[in-house]
C-alpha cells in the first residue's frame, strides 16, 4: 500500500477548509414534491427566480485573495464564513432561451467552488437548463442540488416539455414508482438501454484529447498527471488530473467543445519535479490552446522540458490574539488560477521556534508565479504575497493577524 506524501495530505486538508465549513456536509434534498414529473416541473418553475437555456461563456473565482494586490490584507478564515460569503465561482452564461425572468443576452450566477460546498459545475460548449435562485435577477445563485442540467440528458425532458408549453407524455403524468417496488426484467432492460443511450449522446456531444508525454531523459519514469484547463475558466475543485501511464500515454475523459490548456504536473515526491503547459512552457501566456470538437479525439505529443526545482521557505509571525500552533494553520503556494500546488505545515525543524513565530520550508518548487497564502483559524487576516520562483530559492515573511 502506498501512502500520500505529507505535503499531498496537507494540500487535501487545505482544499477542504477553503470551502465553507457550514456546507462541508452537502446533501441534496429537494423542497419540491409533486405527484408526478409534470407537477414537479411546475412546482420547480414556480419556486425559482430565473430559468433559461444557456452556454457557459466565462467562469472566474470570486475570492479576495486572487483579486487583491500584493501586500493587501485578505481574510484567512475562509472555512468559517457563512455560505455564499467564502470563495466561490462567478459564472457568466449566454442565454439562448429564457423561460422565467427578464433576462438579457448574458446572465451572471454565483455558485460554490465544489469539494463540499455544493458548487455546481458546467462544462464549456454544452447547453444547460439553468434554474437560478435569489432575491432578484442581479443576485442569482445555483448549486449542485438545483433543478436543471445538460439539455441532452433524458432527465431534463419533462422539464423542457413543461417550460416549452408542449403536451405532456404519458410518462410525465405517471406517479413515481415506490422504492419498495421490484423492477420487472423489462424495466431493468429499459433502464439499462436509457443509460447506454445517455452515455452515447454525451460522448457524441463532447470530445477528447489524448497523446503521450516525452521526457528529455528517457530513464525518467517519475509519474505525473495531465490537467485539461478550459479557456473559459474553471473552479480548481472541478478538475482532476488524468494520470500518465508508465509508457507516457494519457487520454482525457469527455470534454465539452471549446479551447483548453493542457498542463502537466509531476506527482509530489517525484525524482525530477516538473510542471509545464503544452507544448513545453512555464508561461501560460505563451502556451498553445487546443480546440476540442464534439465527437472527435485530438492526439498530441507533449515534450516535457528539464526543470530545476527550488525551495521556498520563510516564517509566519502573528499578533497577541492569534495562535499559530493549531492544526488548521498552514502555508500554501497557489497558482494564479487558485489551484493549490504546494502546501506545508508550520514548525519547520530547521528553525529555532520563537514566540509568535513559526517557520516552514516547501521543497521542490518548480519555476512559476505563485501566491503565498496562510490558512488560519477563525477571525484572522493574512497579507497576500506574490512569489516568483525563477532561478533561486527564496525566503519570504508572512503574517497571520486577528481581526480587530
Amino acid at each position: 500500500m502506498k501512502f500520500l506524501p505529507l505535503t499531498r495530505l496537507i494540500v487535501l486538508g487545505l482544499a477542504t477548509v477553503l470551502v465553507s465549513a457550514d456546507a462541508h456536509a452537502c446533501r441534496c434534498a429537494s423542497g419540491f414534491h409533486g405527484r408526478n414529473e409534470w407537477e414537479l416541473a411546475k412546482l420547480e418553475a414556480e419556486g425559482t427566480t430565473a430559468i433559461f437555456e444557456g452556454t457557459l461563456r466565462h467562469a472566474e473565482m470570486d475570492w479576495d485573495l486572487l483579486t487583491a494586490k500584493d501586500g493587501d490584507l485578505v481574510s484567512a478564515d475562509n472555512g468559517s464564513r457563512r455560505p455564499g460569503e467564502g470563495p466561490g465561482m462567478m459564472l457568466t452564461f449566454h442565454v439562448q432561451r429564457a423561460y422565467k425572468g427578464a433576462l438579457g443576452s448574458d446572465v451572471r450566477i454565483r455558485t460554490g467552488l465544489g469539494g463540499g460546498d455544493c458548487g455546481s459545475f458546467f462544462e464549456t460548449g454544452l447547453t444547460f437548463l439553468v434554474y437560478g435562485q435569489g432575491p432578484d435577477l442581479n443576485h442569482l445563485g445555483v448549486h449542485m442540488c438545483s433543478p436543471g442540467g445538460w439539455i441532452g440528458d433524458n432527465s431534463q425532458a419533462t422539464r423542457l416539455r413543461f417550460l416549452r408549453k408542449e403536451h405532456p407524455m404519458k410518462t410525465d403524468l405517471s406517479p413515481p414508482p415506490s422504492w419498495t417496488d421490484k423492477e420487472t426484467p423489462k424495466q431493468v432492460q429499459q433502464r439499462e438501454r436509457a443509460r447506454e443511450d445517455a452515455t452515447a449522446a454525451y460522448a457524441s456531444a463532447t470530445g477528447r484529447i489524448c497523446g503521450s508525454v516525452i521526457r528529455k531523459k528517457r530513464d525518467d519514469e517519475s509519474g505525473g498527471g495531465i490537467w485539461f484547463l478550459p479557456n473559459t475558466g474553471y473552479s480548481p475543485f472541478s478538475l482532476f488530473p488524468t494520470a500518465v501511464t508508465k509508457d507516457g500515454s494519457f487520454c482525457s475523459g469527455n470534454l465539452g467543445p471549446g479551447e483548453y490548456f493542457v498542463y502537466f504536473e509531476s506527482w509530489f515526491g517525484a525524482a525530477r519535479p516538473s510542471s509545464t503547459y503544452y507544448p513545453g512552457t512555464n508561461d501560460r501566456g505563451s502556451a498553445t490552446k487546443l480546440a476540442v470538437v464534439a465527437g472527435q479525439t485530438q492526439t498530441i505529443t507533449f515534450p516535457i522540458p528539464d526543470q530545476k526545482a527550488y525551495s521556498v521557505y520563510g516564517c509566519v509571525s502573528t499578533d497577541d490574539k492569534s495562535d499559530l500552533s493549531g492544526s488548521d494553520v498552514g502555508v500554501a503556494l497557489l497558482q494564479p488560477d487558485g489551484r493549490i500546488r504546494y502546501a506545508q505545515e508550520l514548525n519547520f525543524e530547521g528553525f529555532f521556534p520563537l514566540p509568535k513565530v513559526r517557520c516552514f520550508r516547501i521543497k521542490d518548487v518548480t519555476p512559476g508565479r505563485y501566491i503565498a497564502y496562510v490558512q488560519g483559524g477563525r477571525n484572522t487576516y493574512t497579507r497576500k504575497k506574490v512569489v516568483n520562483v525563477t532561478s533561486a530559492s527564496q525566503f519570504i515573511s508572512l503574517e497571520l493577524l486577528h481581526k480587530k
